[in-house]
């Protein structure tokens, strides 16, 4: 009997309401790049967790911290230790988790959020792929007939203070001047205390994706 294809999921889109908030903070920011590139890491991820627990071919975490920012924006310690965590229990457990055919439908900026050591874009993307596990080569579950269509948040985040943000117990992220070398621990002065170079917040290296949620 021939299975019907589900619909793909909607995405929470508040992109009219947050865009001019962005625009204000951050007026030479392209958001049409960063939620490309987000996506981008989105797939690539999954694409990851597929390759790397394919069968163990000694990848380490070093995999996710290299590859990703091939995207286009870079990522935390913290979500490529997500990542590996998924890796290391499947492994544990002789499993394959298995990502085929991916196709994002739909996309849009879900949230925006400021304190006072970062600034965090949430954007949302509508999915479909095959998703099942494998053990040793046979099914064990999931459906690898049928796409799951699935939704995805994406955070990317922008760091302004350092010290707060390691306080916050968010790992595994440090910038230095592109000029000096030196550690830049306040973003939002735009000027490197050592040198005076000036610091663009704007740049795409100091947004990173920290999180991706599966809802």
């Amino acid at each position: 009997m021939k299975q019907e294809l589900a619909t793909p999921k909607s995405v929470s889109d508040l992109s009219a309401a947050l865009i001019p908030r962005i625009n204000k903070d951050f007026p030479d920011l392209n958001l049409t790049q960063m939620q490309s590139a987000a996506q981008a890491v989105l797939v690539k991820s999954l694409d990851l967790l597929t390759d790397m627990t394919f069968g163990n071919n000694g990848d380490t975490i070093d995999r996710f911290q290299k590859q990703l920012p091939e995207c286009g924006i870079g990522v935390t310690r913290s979500l490529s230790e997500d990542l590996w965590h998924k890796v290391e229990g499947a492994r544990s457990e002789g499993k394959s988790l298995i990502y085929r055919d991916i196709i994002v439908h739909k996309s849009g900026i879900n949230a925006y959020e400021r304190t006072n050591s970062t600034v965090e874009i949430t954007f949302q993307y509508s999915l479909q792929c095959l998703q099942y596990q494998e053990r040793n080569g046979k099914f064990i579950s999931g459906n690898r007939a049928t796409p799951t269509q699935t939704r995805y948040n994406v955070k990317v985040v922008n760091i302004l203070d350092a010290d707060r943000f390691q306080s916050e117990d968010i790992k595994g992220v440090g910038f230095t001047c592109p000029h000096c070398g030196a550690p830049v621990q306040h973003l939002g002065t735009d000027v490197c205390p050592y040198c005076g170079t000036a610091i663009k917040t704007v740049d795409m290296r100091i947004w990173l994706v920290n999180k991706l949620i599966e809802i």
